[in-house]
């Protein structure tokens, strides 16, 4: 979603003053900023390795997908049998997440965390 610079009022405006110097579009001479870049660099992420019961893959990766910030889940061949992707607000909010939800579904062996950091995306 665009919003336009020149709307009063609008707490993008803040954002923008920000971020004057990033990548800001231009159309029809107003100045835009896609609000998505905001949400996206406020988020902590981690990537989940995970090893399973052999014949598990298929229910765990669905009650991963049902899984509130758990934005990606693929099935993997090697030292690992799934990879997910989560994203939160916090930092506390995703290892709750994995401690508690995560690391709780029955049949799941083991997992390997990898937390990204911010800055280098």
């Amino acid at each position: 979603m665009n919003l336009c610079e020149s709307e009063p009022g609008n707490i993008i405006s803040f954002f923008i003053k920000i971020l004057r110097e990033t990548n800001i579009n231009c159309v029809q001479g107003k100045r835009f900023i896609d609000i998505t870049v905001i949400l996206y660099t406020s988020m902590a992420t981690a990537y989940v390795l995970i090893n399973c019961e052999l014949g598990s893959e298929e229910a765990i990766i669905h009650q991963l997908k049902s899984l509130e910030g758990v934005k990606e889940v693929h099935g993997t061949f090697g030292a690992y049998d799934i990879l997910a992707k989560i994203e939160s607000p916090t930092v506390e909010t995703l290892r709750e997440t994995i401690t508690w939800k995560i690391r709780k579904i029955e049949k799941i062996r083991s997992t390997l965390t990898l937390m990204g950091i911010e800055g280098q995306t």
